[in-house]
């Protein structure tokens, strides 16, 4: 539409003109306008009319909230995913759909729209009609109105509740997997340490084992003692992994009950030492008790035991720093006391079955060894004896081994007849024997050796200073515990002087002899004549 010019004004008026020209010109612009308004709204409604077709057939659930979060568009997918028509939301708040916690995490997304911010992409819980929940990935778009301004927001959801739950199988499968695999491992590692503890175990047992052999090779020896005690403490350390041990004898003769003696200890102060140097029966330490009872003895825990609570054994232990202790008896083949055998640990302890009877094998050791010393002593002692004894009496003694054969230092023999000791050896002894008597004392001492019994002889035997000496030989076989002979046994008896006695009283004694026969004739004389008489008296009373 346009403004034609006016006939009636009688003239032309330039101004008029231009200001005609000029509304003309405007009509023309405002009706390109609103024609270009009229085909743009004709598009936009276009537009529209095409986004509703394709929100209408979209398989995917789409849902326009305004800035109120209040619904404005429910496609049908939208309906078959949640269960509700179009009808029931449309209007309603968003939050209808939505778990109460996730109410603020919805207005953070919706005010990231309206501020022009980009929302990922993101995974949620929503509630369909019915109360259930379903697992939905969603993707947030803003809404424009035909001008370009921003006045919702379409929230596109796709149901992902398989994808989820595969996930979650999938997570559980890797989860279990994991967990197999660490219970594997923790099994494999169990298995490593319980092996490694074996090899451990196995190996102190060899070094344990390996402490009771060379004490077992030690005892075979003729070693000191005290060197053996030694051995002995320190394999009862390794074996029950202890920090101190001791080694005690029992004198049964002393006090009541016997009192036990400190013959070696491990890790003992000198003050400890004296305090435990002799333990009586009637001491409330391990060792006092174990000597009452008989039996082993365990304290496991020093500080907190009843029966050593408040003794001078107690304070003893812990100014030693003996917190644990154990005594095991040391007893005879024979089943008699002999001593004890004790460790200590610097921490409660309690031993183990398996140390204890390794502990037991290393005791018996002990005791043998013990037994062994005293029956050493007392032979010792018996040898004593008999020394003194053969130097008491006027006689030569000598030993002869199995064979009959002079064997080993003869003193006796060496000072009565001078002979040394290269030549008394074997039968080089027979050369001290007078010429005469040496064949006949050879000849039945092999005879009494092969018949095994007791040789008894007479011979002259050259004394150092050259005199020859009757002598009276005795010697007996001793014994061994299989019936074996041991050795022999002999003894010289210097007779001379008895001998030359006996000579100087031959002549007395002949001559009384004599008498007694002569004595004897005239007896048996009187008693005939007497005899006689008699019987004539008989007859003559008759």
């Amino acid at each position: 539409m346009s403004i034609e010019p006016d006939n009636n004004n009688g003239g032309e008026n330039p101004d008029h003109d231009k200001s005609r020209r000029q509304v003309n010109r405007g009509l023309r612009i405002s009706a390109v306008a609103q024609h270009e308004l009229i085909e743009k709204l004709d598009n936009a409604e276009k537009a529209l009319s095409f986004l509703g077709l394709v929100v209408a057939s979209s398989k995917e659930s789409i849902v326009t909230v305004d800035f109120d979060r209040i619904i404005t568009t429910w496609n049908p997918a939208a309906e078959e995913l949640y269960g509700y028509t179009a009808a029931e939301t449309i209007g309603k708040p968003l939050t209808m759909l939505t778990l109460p916690e996730d109410f603020v995490q919805l207005l953070a997304n919706i005010e990231k729209i309206r501020n022009g911010e980009l929302v990922e992409l993101f995974e949620t819980v929503r509630i369909m009609k019915g109360g259930d929940n379903i697992e939905l990935e969603i993707l947030l778009s803003p809404v424009s109105n035909i001008d370009g301004r921003v006045i919702g927001v379409a929230t596109i959801a796709r149901d992902i509740t398989e994808r989820v739950r595969l996930a979650a199988a999938v997570e559980a499968h890797r989860l279990a997997e994991r967990e197999m695999k660490a219970r594997e491992l923790a099994a494999s590692r169990a298995n490593e340490m319980r092996l490694a503890e074996s090899q451990m175990s196995l190996a102190m047992e060899l070094s344990a084992m390996q402490r009771l052999q060379e004490v077992s090779t030690g005892m075979m020896g003729a070693g000191d003692p005290n060197t053996l005690y030694e051995m002995i403490l320190d394999a009862a350390v390794e074996i029950m992994r202890s920090h101190f041990a001791s080694i005690q004898q029992l004198f049964p003769e002393r006090g009541e009950g016997g009192e036990l003696l400190l013959l070696g200890c491990r890790g003992y102060t000198p003050e400890a030492a004296k305090h435990w140097e002799w333990v009586s029966a009637l001491s409330e330490c391990t060792c006092g008790v174990a000597l009452r009872t008989g039996k082993r003895a365990v304290i496991t825990n020093v500080e907190a035991d009843e029966t050593i609570s408040g003794t001078a054994d107690q304070a003893a232990c812990l100014q030693t720093r003996i917190l644990a202790l154990q005594s095991t008896p040391l007893v005879s083949r024979g089943g008699q006391m002999l001593g004890m055998l004790s460790t200590h640990w610097s921490r409660p302890h309690q031993p183990s079955e398996r140390d204890l009877r390794l502990l037991d094998v290393l005791a018996r050791q002990a005791a043998d060894l013990i037994e062994r010393t005293q029956a050493e002593a007392k032979i010792r002692q018996s040898d004593e004896r008999f020394r003194v004894a053969v130097e008491a009496v006027d006689s030569l003694i000598w030993t002869n081994n199995a064979k009959g054969e002079m064997e080993g230092k003869q003193a006796g023999w060496e000072n009565f007849t001078g002979q040394t000791y290269e030549e008394y050896q074997g039968y080089g002894w027979s050369k001290a024997v007078h010429p005469e008597d040496a064949r006949p004392t050879l000849d039945g001492w092999n005879e009494a050796v092969k018949r095994r019994e007791t040789f008894i002889f007479e011979h002259r035997l050259r004394r150092r200073d050259g005199e020859w000496r009757t002598c009276s030989v005795r010697a007996v076989p001793v014994l061994a515990s299989d019936g074996k002979i041991h050795e022999w046994v002999g003894v010289h008896a210097d007779i001379t002087e008895s001998k030359r006695a006996e000579e100087e009283l031959r002549p007395s004694r002949e001559r009384l002899e004599l008498r007694v026969k002569e004595r004897t004739a005239e007896l048996a004389t009187v008693n005939e004549i007497l005899k006689t008489e008699s019987i004539e008296r008989l007859r003559i009373e008759k």
